[in-house]
């Protein structure tokens, strides 16, 4: 069952981000939206096959396909001069000028996690790059609250609206490169110093937009992670203590719910450290005892 799945997520995800590519960058006339939707498919398919394979080395796998595709992805959007973050986002509304910041933000936090989840997040996030790297496992608090999000998300789309009045930054030009470059350093630094505070992935829980958005859909994914064989749950809380984004997981096992926290970002990490086997990330809620 688990090489099926697996199997059937890797053709789903190279399939959709492969048909993605060829499309935008006919419609762009711009084969640079070719290699950066294309290498996603490639990468997230190839995440799916190789874990199916090698289920013991599945975080090895994991972490080396998010530190490719997120170094690959960020030198992309380096050399063509492309922001990605939520702020340019809402230039391109405002200007009705569509980039690759606005294709990638309805494609990956609009589409993807209604069939996979915040999955992005621990397969091609360039910033969570840095972020599992500087992981130390600081407790993270039980509050839950998503409105610092919305908060900053409300302070970006009045800070650029204001901007958009009298200067919008162009796709392909040299401040756009320092735009992005200067944007994503102060997310990293912030969620690195915030983190030493306020528990482990502070930005990922507490601010980051892309999250906020695409955590709305993720509830309604088709894959989520599934308790199964649920009466071997021993209560060892590994799942819990593993999880970077705080998920009070061994709770879902334990009430034989699929995981529907907005907050997932499908890493997997607590289907690995389970020593019964009782999660697995699957498109259909597993039965009691199975």
């Amino acid at each position: 069952m688990k090489l099926k799945t697996a199997i059937l997520r890797g053709s789903t995800l190279l399939v959709f981000f492969l048909c993605t590519a060829v499309t935008v960058s006919i419609l762009k006339a711009n084969l640079w939206y070719l290699l950066l939707f294309g290498g996603m498919g490639l990468f997230a398919g190839f995440t799916e096959f190789a874990i199916a394979m090698q289920p013991d080395k599945a975080q090895i796998i994991r972490r080396f396909v998010l530190f490719s595709l997120g170094t690959m992805l960020a030198t992309l959007a380096t050399i063509i001069a492309i922001n990605f973050q939520f702020s340019e986002v809402c230039f391109n509304i405002y200007t009705g000028v569509i980039t690759g910041a606005l294709i990638q933000f309805t494609v990956a936090r609009l589409i993807v996690p209604l069939l996979f989840g915040n999955i992005f997040c621990s397969r091609a996030c360039w910033d969570s790059v840095i972020f599992e790297l500087t992981d130390g496992k600081q407790k993270i608090s039980n509050n839950d609250s998503k409105l610092p999000a919305w908060i900053f998300i409300g302070v970006i789309i009045t800070t650029t609206y204001i901007i958009s009045q009298s200067f919008v930054p162009k796709a392909g030009t040299p401040i756009m490169r320092y735009i992005f470059i200067a944007e994503n350093l102060f997310i990293i630094l912030i969620g690195i110093i915030f983190s030493k505070f306020f528990g482990r992935r502070f930005y990922c829980r507490k601010l980051c937009p892309f999250i906020a958005v695409s955590g709305l859909f993720a509830k309604f994914a088709i894959f989520k992670i599934t308790p199964t064989q649920v009466d071997k749950c021993t209560s060892c809380q590994k799942c819990n203590n593993i999880c970077p984004m705080g998920i009070d997981v061994m709770d879902y096992v334990k009430k034989n719910q699929r995981i529907n926290h907005p907050n997932c970002i499908m890493c997997e990490k607590c289907v690995g450290i389970c020593p019964q086997n009782c999660l697995l990330m699957d498109y259909k809620k597993g039965k009691r005892g199975e």
